[in-house]
């Protein structure tokens, strides 16, 4: 039998938690008693799985960052500066509206100073394979890298 005391604490986490993930913490003690393993065991598997998940999401950030450097490496060049020219879909979304049945436009990365822009009709994936079959593959890479996110 519990205590009053005891039983009032409960009561509180139960509030905090809900009385269904109380069940689920009762269960997953008993099973722990079971296999000989103490909540402290789980505690500390639950912080080595959070410290690993961290560190694979940690190299696949440096592993994307890695592949857009690539692609702006490999990128056209301004023909008006020579900065990097950058690409991006349009007519895509309601905030990307340019008419006429553009579908991409190659962008100077010099907004300021030089603004130079260049649409066409092709969709992004296409323009860039129509300027480099390299520049196209590490597109492609970063961009089923994010979809794995």
């Amino acid at each position: 039998m519990i205590s009053d005391n005891k039983a009032k604490k409960l009561d509180e986490i139960s509030v905090a938690f809900g009385f269904r993930n109380m069940q689920t913490c009762a269960q997953i003690i008993a099973v722990l008693g079971k296999e000989s393993l103490k909540p402290s065991d789980l505690t500390s598997w639950m912080e080595k799985k959070i410290t690993d998940i961290k560190s694979v999401l940690t190299e696949k950030n440096i592993e994307i960052t890695k592949q857009l450097r690539e692609i702006k490496f490999h990128s056209r060049k301004c023909p008006d500066c020579g900065e990097n020219l950058n690409i991006t879909p349009v007519n895509s979304s309601k905030r990307d509206q340019v008419g006429e049945g553009y579908r991409s436009a190659w962008q100077c990365v010099d907004m300021i100073n030089c603004g130079y822009e260049e649409y066409s009709t092709k969709i992004v994936e296409e323009e860039i394979s129509n300027h480099s079959a390299e520049l196209a593959q590490l597109y492609k890479r970063a961009r089923n890298a994010n979809k794995r996110r």
